[in-house]
């Protein structure tokens, strides 16, 4: 669930630990695991398809010596 929860926080952009947006990824995850799933990139892509944004559409986070 661990690395579920990481996948997604990067996934999502979510920086900002204080964020009450990470305490509702954390749920939704705990929400899935209950149910029996245990795949990270399964728990991940639930959430990011419960918050409207397909796995597809995804960008990776930008590293800071990509940028310009």
């Amino acid at each position: 669930m661990g690395l579920a929860y990481e996948t997604t926080l990067v996934s999502l952009r979510l920086v900002d630990r204080g964020d009450i947006a990470n305490d509702v990824v954390a749920h939704k995850i705990t929400e899935l695991a209950k149910t029996g799933e245990r795949d990270p990139e399964r728990l991940c892509e639930a959430v990011l398809n419960q918050w409207g944004r397909p796995v597809g559409h995804v960008a990776p986070p930008i590293a800071p010596s990509d940028q310009i």
